[in-house]
């Protein structure tokens, strides 16, 4: 189906790329369908599906849908320009083929930048939820523009398809590029960032389900490295400085806390976050020099108890590098666990060492 000219310009575009998500197309489909807020269009492209896609697609008869397809397979960063270039209204909206949505996100997301014209792109907490729908997490996004921006520096803090956007500042992005495949989301979000305003909303309007497809797709290891260049880019520039793929590297695992950091990397990790830390005094609020430097500390735990047996001595220079100024920051469950364990660690290792010399 295809807009007719004449017909009235919806106030959202909804622009959703589909490959071989048959098993969950319908649970998307429906919950885009079943919106509160009626006014919209809703850009739907098949890009080379083999599976039962077509037949899905082709059981609605709802006006708002607009059909695109790829006869063959061209990648999802050009099915979504593709869905770009077919949309009409001056709101869009990002959703994927295989997550669920609350029926109320445009609605609310809509109303937001109503009553907000100084913010140009809205997004909302989410929760991560398993291929057979059980929510298992939920996942805070920062709650200011500041702060957004600040954990681009090591990894996107939002969900692609929580997005809703003004269309003059998605058609200032050029759309997505093609050359990155699954990374092109990062890149067009933090492209976005260098002139867009980043508003939230604090509460779930996404589920991101988690299966097959997308563990594989997320563990590319091609697509691994150029997420992590758009970061070091971001790392750069926030610096004025070029820094090595090494630095930038051990700066993101520690942050990121998805695995041990090797424990030479620890020093070159530890001296990028002090020099961060001095720019973003220089640059950014109090409040967000504070968040800045409890994202720190917090990463600087996990990586701490990561490391307790393996390396008790950076465990133990982790630990004692991630206490924050406020003494009220330093008093949570995790870092209080993680003294206790470097703690009986310690009387653990000189026990031993009594016995020994005994013996």
């Amino acid at each position: 189906m295809h807009p007719q000219i004449g017909h009235a310009v919806p106030a959202v575009s909804v622009l959703m790329a589909t490959h071989n998500n048959a098993a969950y197309l319908r649970e998307a489909v429906d919950d885009i369908l079943s919106q509160t807020f009626q006014d919209f269009e809703f850009v739907l492209i098949d890009d080379g599906s083999t599976d039962d896609t077509q037949r899905i697609l082709g059981s609605y008869r709802d006006p708002r849908l607009v059909l695109l397809r790829n006869e063959q397979r061209h990648g999802v960063a050009h099915a979504r320009n593709r869905t770009i270039t077919a949309s009409r209204a001056p709101l869009i909206a990002v959703a994927d083929a295989d997550d669920r949505y609350d029926c109320q996100r445009l609605e609310k997301q809509v109303g937001y930048l109503g009553r907000h014209p100084e913010v140009d792109i809205v997004v909302s907490d989410y929760c991560r939820m398993t291929a057979e729908g059980r929510v298992f997490e939920r996942i805070r996004v920062p709650r200011t523009d500041a702060r957004i921006k600040l954990h681009f520096l090591w990894t996107e803090t939002l969900s692609h398809p929580t997005v809703l956007c003004r269309r003059n500042t998605l058609l200032r992005s050029s759309g997505y590029d093609e050359s990155l495949s699954s990374a092109a989301d990062a890149d067009w979000i933090i492209r976005m960032s260098d002139y867009a305003t980043f508003g939230v909303l604090p509460e779930v309007l996404h589920y991101y389900r988690i299966h097959g497809a997308s563990i594989t797709r997320n563990r590319d290891p091609r697509q691994a490295d150029r997420r992590f260049l758009i970061f070091h880019k971001v790392v750069c520039r926030y610096l004025g400085r070029q820094i090595s793929i090494a630095e930038g590297e051990a700066f993101q695992i520690l942050m990121c806390g998805w695995e041990p950091i090797c424990p030479e990397k620890v020093v070159p990790a530890l001296c990028l976050t002090n020099e961060l830390l001095r720019v973003a005094a220089e640059r950014e609020t109090p409040s967000t020099v504070s968040w800045f430097r409890q994202k720190l500390a917090e990463a600087m735990v996990i990586q701490s108890t990561y490391l307790s047996y393996t390396a008790p001595s950076v465990s133990r220079l982790l630990l004692s590098r991630s206490v924050p100024i406020r003494i009220q920051e330093v008093l949570t469950p995790r870092w209080l666990t993680q003294c206790l364990r470097v703690l009986l660690g310690n009387a653990h290792k000189s026990w031993l060492l009594r016995v020994q010399e005994k013996g």
